[in-house]
């Protein structure tokens, strides 16, 4: 996917312009404190930049994306802290990316929570496709025929006997997820 491999570029460009912008060397003020300005944007915004990404690509689609994004937190980390991590041992390598709680620096790798995240993604939206039992005693629910080609348009993805396959797979999809086993399992 050439489209994400030029967004990650771009968002690792915009991490490194607020690096250089936020350089401990550069501003040598005791009133600005640029290292911990810089240390708070990496954990609490600079590092969850690729999360919308990597919850609604397929992480076979996303591990280049996620290695670039990855690549440009640990160089923010090496300016804020002005140490190369290449010089770190292997176990502090390894507690930079544990919780605070677990006695680690809270930054997580993209490329270590991309399947978690897809995952997670997929269950945010599973939810308002299963149907409801209403007071008229009808299933309603968005996993139907006519929401979807209201919503995405007939036949706007597909033409001629694609379409006509596709409806099939998704009167499929539809039972499975009105099957009793399948609406307990969710529900749980």
């Amino acid at each position: 996917m050439e489209w994400l491999k030029t967004k990650g570029e771009h968002i690792r460009s915009n991490m490194l312009e607020i690096g250089n912008l936020l350089d401990p060397n550069r501003i040598a003020s005791r009133h600005i404190p640029s290292r911990q300005c810089l240390w708070l944007l990496i954990l609490n915004c600079l590092q969850f930049k690729g999360n919308y990404f990597v919850r609604n690509i397929p992480p076979q689609f996303t591990e280049e994306f996620c290695a670039t994004l990855d690549s440009a937190i640990d160089k923010l980390m090496d300016q804020c802290f002005s140490l190369k991590s290449e010089e770190l041992s292997t176990l502090n390598k390894i507690r930079v990316h544990l919780p605070i709680r677990l006695g680690g620096l809270g930054v997580r790798e993209l490329s270590h929570v991309r399947y978690a995240e897809f995952i997670e993604g997929v269950m945010d939206g599973i939810p308002p496709l299963l149907p409801q039992h209403h007071d008229d005693g009808e299933f309603h629910g968005k996993l139907n025929k006519l929401y979807v080609e209201h919503w995405i348009g007939e036949n706007c993805l597909m033409s001629g006997a694609k379409s006509s396959h596709a409806m099939k797979a998704l009167s499929g999809i539809e039972s499975i997820l009105l099957s009793p086993q399948c609406a307990t399992n969710i529900t749980r």
